[in-house]
C-alpha cells in the first residue's frame, strides 16, 4: 500500500508528459483501433484525470460534484479501465502526479434508481428530457470547456460521441476477438 502523500497539483503539460506504451498496447490488444487513436484516446484519458485532480482546488468536491462518464466518454472509460488494469503503473502514476490514488467510481445509482431515472425521463417530451439531463451535467460541460478549451469540449462531447457509441465500442472489441481467435485457430 502507498504511503498517502500531500495532494499535488501539476500542470496540464506536466501530465500530459508522462508516457507508457503498455497501456497502449494492451488497449490495441482489446480495441481494433489506430496505434494513433489509441494514443490519443490515452491522453484525452490524461486530461480527464487531471481534470478530475482540478476538481480538488476548484471546490467542486465540497460541493459533492462527481465528474460522469455518459456515452461521449465511454471510450475514455475504457482506456481508464485499461490503465487500472496496469495496476502498479496506475499507482505509481497516481502518487507520483496527484499525490493520491485516483479512484474510479461506479454510479451511485443502484438498479432500481436507474430504472425509475430511466422512466422518469421516458415519461417527458423529448426536448424536455434533453433539457433535464443537460440541467444536471451543465456544470460538468461548462467545467470541461473552462478548463481545456473548446477544441476538446467539441472532441469529447460531439466527435466521440458520435464515433464511439456503445454499438462501435462492441464492433470494435469484437473485431479485435475475431483477429485473436483466427491467430489461434491457425496456430493450431
Amino acid at each position: 500500500m502507498e504511503k498517502s502523500s500531500a495532494l499535488k497539483r501539476p500542470s496540464l503539460a506536466e501530465v500530459l508528459s508522462y508516457e507508457n506504451k503498455l497501456v497502449i498496447n494492451c488497449f490495441l490488444r482489446s480495441f481494433a483501433v489506430s496505434d494513433g487513436d489509441a494514443t490519443e484516446l490515452f491522453m484525452d484519458m490524461k486530461r480527464m484525470l487531471w481534470l478530475c485532480n482540478e476538481m480538488n482546488y476548484d471546490g467542486l468536491r465540497k460541493e459533492k460534484k462527481q465528474f460522469s462518464i455518459d456515452q461521449s466518454l465511454l471510450v475514455l472509460d475504457e482506456m481508464w479501465h485499461t490503465f487500472i488494469l496496469c495496476t502498479a503503473d496506475y499507482r505509481k502514476f497516481c502518487f507520483d502526479y496527484f499525490g493520491h490514488f485516483i479512484d474510479h467510481l461506479p454510479t451511485a445509482e443502484d438498479a432500481e434508481e436507474k430504472i425509475s431515472r430511466k422512466t422518469e425521463l421516458q415519461n417527458l417530451p423529448k426536448n424536455q428530457a434533453i433539457a433535464k439531463v443537460m440541467d444536471e451535467k451543465r456544470w460538468q460541460y461548462t467545467y470541461v470547456l473552462e478548463k481545456l478549451g473548446r477544441d476538446i469540449f467539441l472532441k469529447w462531447y460531439t466527435e466521440y460521441h458520435q464515433k464511439y457509441t456503445v454499438q462501435y465500442l462492441l464492433d470494435l472489441k469484437s473485431k479485435k476477438l475475431a483477429l485473436q481467435a483466427d491467430v489461434i485457430a491457425q496456430a493450431t
